[in-house]
């Protein structure tokens, strides 16, 4: 793939006005996904995610627009130049500050939701599930912050561009939080 140099997508927070609205759609979820592995083009990101690049476009658009994904760069596939989208790697909880209860609640639901289709088309197709946990875990709130700390580090230190030849993809869902008190 010939990518023009272009700026990269910024490492600022994006826009929080336009960000529920960005990812409240499992679709956009999967499109940052896939975009998270390698910068790509539409076409690339459709038949990645196995559905018609026209049905992208708007949630390409959609995405840019918000400050979640930018153009990279440009492929040339013969006459044509098609645009390259890149992603940035941010985490929902730790990146996103202020949302109001109402857009954090329509966040989580589509990735939840975007989790739980994924996952069941991986047990359809009978490919790895390393992991499945649900339960209730007790720590001390000192422990907690650790736990917390090493988790913020392991995910910093496995983005697409720190992996080795031959490192796989693994999705990943972990939502830790507190219920409320009656």
């Amino acid at each position: 793939m010939s990518v023009e140099d272009t700026p990269k997508p910024t490492s600022e927070p994006p826009q929080l006005q336009n960000v529920r609205r960005a990812l409240s759609d499992p679709i956009r979820l999967r499109i940052l996904e896939a975009l998270w592995e390698a910068p790509k083009t539409a076409k690339a990101v459709a038949a990645r995610l196995r559905v018609p690049p026209n049905r992208l476009y708007y949630h390409l658009r959609t995405l840019e627009a918000a400050g979640v994904i930018a153009v990279v760069g440009h492929e040339v596939v013969g006459r044509f130049a098609e645009r390259v989208y890149g992603a940035r790697q941010f985490h929902y909880g730790r990146d996103l500050p202020g949302l109001d209860p109402e857009d954090r609640a329509a966040l989580f639901a589509a990735m939840l939701q975007a989790s739980a289709e994924e996952l069941s088309a991986a047990a359809r197709a009978a490919t790895p599930i390393h992991r499945v946990f649900r339960g209730t875990l007790f720590v001390d709130p000192n422990r907690l912050n650790e736990l917390l700390a090493q988790l913020d580090h392991l995910l910093d230190a496995s983005g697409p561009t720190k992996s080795g030849p031959g490192a796989r993809a693994l999705h990943l869902t972990l939502a830790a939080y507190e219920l409320p008190t009656p």
